[in-house]
């Protein structure tokens, strides 16, 4: 019997990890060219890909799914160059993409390191594309850009996905993992009666 209960609590404990919080993307975060040419410009484009496009929003079902009209409210940008880490306020970003402004503007000679998009969503409760709602488990929310090779940034390759997770596993997630843990019980149980 105790190596039954040890089976079933190794059993449960595999399907934990199985059962995290579910993730969707909202946005999208990169670094670009701006202005081609010698002296060029490149640009932090931060696109909000939320709202159901039937209406005028910019949800890209099924990679960005939420029909939900987000803001991405007190919005900030913060880089790490050469000289150390600078916040640059962007203020409430809606649905859609954002034009750079001169602010996320620089020239193609500025090297960056790090680039850290925060805000907080207007709200929690959204409505997917399919028709089901998603908690998030916060409104804050926050994507990281790393350089993909090298110390610094390339133009027009470096991005994060901005996105949003739920604190509730879902459904099937925790069926499945019950399900699974009783077949292994009874199969258990016959293997000694």
């Amino acid at each position: 019997m105790l190596t039954s209960t040890r089976t079933l609590f190794v059993t449960m404990l595999a399907f934990c990890g199985i059962s995290q919080a579910s993730t969707i993307d909202i946005g999208l975060i990169s670094f670009d060219v701006l202005i081609p040419g010698t002296p060029g410009v490149n640009a932090f484009n931060i696109s909000n890909f939320t709202g159901d496009p039937g209406t005028g929003g910019f949800a890209l079902p099924p990679d960005f799914p939420v029909f939900t009209s987000l803001s991405f409210l007190f919005s900030t940008l913060t880089l790490v160059d050469t000289t150390g880490a600078h916040v640059i306020p962007l203020g409430d970003i809606g649905s859609g993409p954002l034009i750079p402004p001169s602010s996320v503007q620089f020239p193609d000679t500025d090297l960056f390191s790090k680039a850290t998009f925060s805000a907080t969503l207007d709200q929690t409760s959204l409505t997917l594309f399919d028709g089901s709602t998603f908690a998030a488990a916060s409104s804050a929310i926050e994507a990281v850009i790393l350089p993909s090779s090298g110390n610094s940034f390339v133009a027009g390759t470096d991005f994060a996905v901005i996105t949003v997770s739920s604190s509730e596993p879902r459904t099937f997630t925790l069926v499945s993992a019950g399900l699974g843990a009783l077949l292994i019980w009874a199969l258990w149980g016959r293997r000694f009666s």
